[in-house]
This record gives C-alpha cells, structure tokens and sequence, in this order.
C-alpha cells in the first residue's frame, strides 16, 4: 500500500531513497548562499535595481512567479536556469550563466524545433529576414546561431517582447524587489537542490533532479562552437542586454572575447574597387 502525505496525495518517498548532506556540506552550501544573498544586494543597491519603478527592470511581474503556501515557498520560473521537472514540483530562484542559458535556450526552441511550432514558425521568419545571399544549399533549415543573435539584438534594440526563454532573467524576475533566501545555480544544482530540500523539510516529499551539473567537456565545446561564430560587436550587443544578468549574479564575460570573432567592416563597392580589392562589396577586419 501507498503512503500517502496529508491532503496533497503525494506518494512519500521511502527512507532508504532519501537523499542528504552531511553536517559540514550544509554549512558549506549555507555559506555559498550568503555570498550569493550579498552579491545581490550589494549589486542590487550599486545599480539601482531595489527601487520600485514603472519599466521592466523595476517593476515586478507578480505573473511569473509560482507560489506554494503550503511550504512557504516561492519560485520565479526562469526557463532553462533549472530542470523544468523541478519548475512544477518546487519554486525558488536559480540562476545559470546568461550566455550558457541563452545558447541552451537556442538549441532547445531552434535547432529542436517542434515541427510547426511556434518557435519553428519563428525560425523561418528569421532566416527569411536575416540570412545572407550565396549561403549554399546544405544550410541549415534553422537559424543559425550568428543569424538568431543578430535578431534577438534587432528586437532588444526596437524594444520588441522577447520570448521569456531569451529574456533577461532580471527583467524576468526582478530580483532586486523580491527577498529571496536561496538562490541554486545551475553548476551548483547538485548540492544546492539538496540543500533545499533540508531547509524545507521536503525529503519525504521530493528527489533532486539532475546530475553533474558543472561545466563538462560537452559544454564547453558547444559554448566554443556557438559563440565562436559571434563578432566581438555582437558579444558587446549580448553584454550589454544581459549585464544585469552578469552582474547580480556574479558571472564573467572575459572568457567568450577570447574566442569571439573580430568585427567586420563594410567597405562601400567604389571604395574597394579603387583600393583594387574587388569588383563588389568586401570586408575587412577590425
């Protein structure tokens, strides 16, 4: 026969299943979570992002967030900072790397699209708009990575709504206006869902999810493939939209300027005719 917890129907999870950290890994994550608590503020305050305002990046979306009075918990739904099995069976805050994030939200919604789903639909909308002549006929039938990047920048710099799989966590969730007492991050998920589950008295109730969550060789391959691709321009155009991202949550962007590419100029067809470059419009690196 099933156990079951109270009124929620939830079957609770064996004793020999449950898993723990030890005494000193609680103290350790603890105090992982105080940095992260005090980064925020103090980033929070320095960029004037704790005062209630009327744009996005002050204003609270009470929509986006799932509350859970029960356990007292509340999670704001960052789509692909955290496993999406966690997203309806908890709520807190998670964070992950802007960039990291953004590329697995790419891959995800473009390069998997579902077959005449919206992301798909949008996918041939971009290559319509963005991809260049003289592309041979074995490109890709999604958007590349250059060619997404270039209209998520488009639509930031129009003030367009983006997809909440690409926008700004922080605008998302402005967490400068919400006390939040743990924050996970995605390459800490590991310790730090285990963690939760301690301070919430839930480890009857839920197992963690996912494993390994650090950087493996996968990862920083993809990262290397994909953002390779990128101008330095258009790396300073993604900073710049997710700084705050970068910033509350204690992320670096040094790393992607290394393997990013040099900025291409446009040199008009006269101009590159009388330097006796070519007969049409060329480049030259910056």
């Amino acid at each position: 026969m099933v156990n079951y917890i109270n009124e929620t129907h939830i079957p609770l999870i064996p004793d020999e299943a449950i898993q723990s950290l030890s005494e000193s890994d609680m103290l350790k994550v603890e105090k992982r979570m105080e940095r992260r608590r005090k980064v925020l503020v103090d980033k929070c305050s320095e960029l004037g992002l704790d005062v209630v305002g009327s744009d996005p990046w002050h204003k609270p979306n009470p929509w986006e967030f799932l509350v859970n009075k029960k356990y007292h918990i509340i999670w704001c739904n960052v789509f692909k900072a955290a496993s999406s099995s966690w997203m309806f069976n908890f709520n807190i805050l998670a964070a992950r790397h802007p960039f990291e994030r953004l590329l697995s939200a790419y891959r995800d919604k473009f390069m998997f699209a579902v077959p005449h789903s919206f992301h798909d639909k949008l996918g041939r909308k971009i290559i319509r708009t963005y991809r260049r002549k003289g592309f041979d006929n074995h490109a890709p039938k999604h958007p590349t990575f250059p060619e997404f990047i270039r209209w998520l920048l488009d639509q930031v710099k129009q003030g367009n709504y983006l997809d909440m799989h690409f926008v700004a966590s922080t605008r998302f969730c402005t967490p400068c206006l919400i006390n939040f007492d743990i924050i996970m991050k995605f390459e800490t998920l590991e310790e730090d869902q285990l963690y939760l589950i301690e301070k919430t008295g839930l480890k009857r109730v839920i197992a963690p999810e996912w494993r390994n969550m650090g950087k493996g060789k996968n990862t920083l391959e993809l990262l290397l493939q994909f953002f390779s691709q990128l101008t330095r321009r258009e790396l300073d155009g993604l900073y710049d939209y997710y700084r705050y991202d970068f910033e509350l949550f204690d992320y670096s962007v040094a790393s992607y300027y290394n393997i990013a590419k040099p900025n291409e100029i446009k040199i008009p067809e006269a101009a590159a005719i009388a330097l006796g470059k070519v007969s049409t419009s060329t480049k030259v690196k910056a």
